[in-house]
């Protein structure tokens, strides 16, 4: 996936701006990572993020976005970025 730098670099950027939160869910950068062009619309609330950090996930590579953490439920993963500053 080509797009990983471009997406540590958005969140990165969130988190510096953003300062005083330490968590947030993937969803919620969908504004960010359209605006930098990452991705076109934000599909059924944040499926973009969410299918990019699962095909990573199945290739064993979330270590290349460091902010990333899955919260793994039975059914369902819940995807998180957290602050790392």
């Amino acid at each position: 996936m080509e797009k990983i730098n471009e997406i540590t670099k958005v969140i990165a950027n969130y988190f510096i701006t953003n300062a005083a939160i330490r968590e947030v869910q993937a969803k919620d950068l969908m504004t960010e990572f359209i605006a930098a062009g990452i991705f076109i619309k934000n599909h059924r609330d944040g499926s973009p993020i969410r299918e990019a950090l699962r095909k990573l996930d199945a290739r064993n590579e979330l270590y290349k976005i460091p902010y990333v953490f899955a919260d793994r439920k039975t059914k369902n993963t819940n995807w998180f970025f957290r602050n790392m500053g």
